[in-house]
């Protein structure tokens, strides 16, 4: 759909909300997409929301919602499920000339796939705390959207690789000031200010790489060349038999590139140009926590570790134009 360009204000926040279903065009079956699958190649991809500005790209700017606090998820609802997200509308560098429109699409549902819509709608965030309790963070707060799963869901956040055929997903559970749960979870921040929330996000399935890690495509505008960036999360560490028991398990600190490696982070700088792509990573990056837990068997299951990185962006990270950060 064309929208009047001069319906949006230049750096204004706008929330996205659409419901989908998806159907076999041959069968006219609910199709189930799987939403940890960041990239829209795949044969489980869901839809998402996109808006194609002046003379700019098509960008993302609304995901199909994984499963909720209460794991409510399509089945539960005839097959229908949420698209949301958010963005900053651009300042523009140039008058946009009078009847100038910008596309709306939805798009990236796998072929043979109908999509069907329902309740579409883009709107200002009234100001900058509706901007936060959304999940979305800017420069100058926090680079990672949702890093503290608070919005109850796993909105920006996906599984890196396929994801389909190692049957994960990102659940929401209680965080790390609760007294049961179990799994692998993560809180990140670029800040070190303590967590005090609720809930956490728990990877769970089988993961056959240890880059099988969650990922989220951060703001790479954001980082500037010399700007010091302190990355933190709390994990908690478990192995699942065949069985599907899950029991705490031991991880090394010290060495980051060890097979039996506490959980890290990698960030990874892309420009994905079609005549000259280019790729760099800053590798798992060494966890600067001192705590003598080097290698650790958790005796209580409410038992939180941490993890700590400093990055410092250098010119060569801070030419590419896409950034992403995931756990490995």
């Amino acid at each position: 759909q064309n929208v009047p360009a001069n319906c949006f204000t230049p750096s204004k926040w706008y929330t996205v909300h659409a419901r989908v279903l998806l159907r076999s065009a041959f069968e006219g079956q609910p199709f189930y997409c799987d939403p940890t699958i960041l990239w829209g190649n795949n044969v489980k991809s869901c839809p998402t929301v996109n808006i194609k500005m002046l003379n700019g790209p098509a960008q993302e700017i609304a995901w199909t919602m994984g499963r909720n606090l209460d794991e409510h998820i399509a089945r539960e609802d005839e097959g229908w499920m949420n698209l949301e997200g958010a963005f900053q509308y651009p300042t523009s560098n140039e008058m946009k000339g009078e009847g100038a429109v910008d596309v709306i699409s939805v798009t990236r549902a796998p072929l043979g796939v109908d999509i069907l819509l329902d309740y579409v709608y883009i709107e200002p965030m009234q100001d900058a705390q509706s901007v936060e309790s959304f999940g979305m963070r800017t420069c100058e707060t926090n680079l990672i959207a949702n890093g503290d799963a608070e919005t109850g869901d796993h909105r920006f956040w996906f599984i890196r690789g396929t994801g389909s055929d190692t049957n994960e997903s990102i659940q929401i559970s209680p965080s790390r000031f609760k007294q049961y749960g179990f799994g692998y979870y993560l809180g990140l921040s670029t800040t070190m200010e303590e967590d005090t929330g609720a809930y956490a996000f728990k990877h769970v399935g089988y993961r056959n790489e240890r880059w099988r890690g969650m990922i989220q495509k951060i703001d790479a505008s954001c980082l500037k060349v010399g700007s010091v960036w302190t990355i933190t999360a709390s994990f908690r560490y478990f192995a699942t038999d065949w069985n599907g028991n899950e029991s705490p398990a031991s991880c090394n600190l010290d060495n980051h590139l060890a097979d039996n490696s506490c959980p890290v982070f990698d960030i990874e700088f892309i420009s994905p140009k079609v005549n000259d792509p280019s790729y760099m990573s800053t590798g798992p990056m060494k966890n600067e926590v001192t705590d003598d837990y080097s290698v650790r068997t958790p005796t209580r299951l409410d038992e939180w570790n941490e993890i700590v990185h400093t990055l410092t962006i250098t010119g060569e990270m801070a030419k590419h134009t896409e950034a992403y950060i995931f756990v490995n």
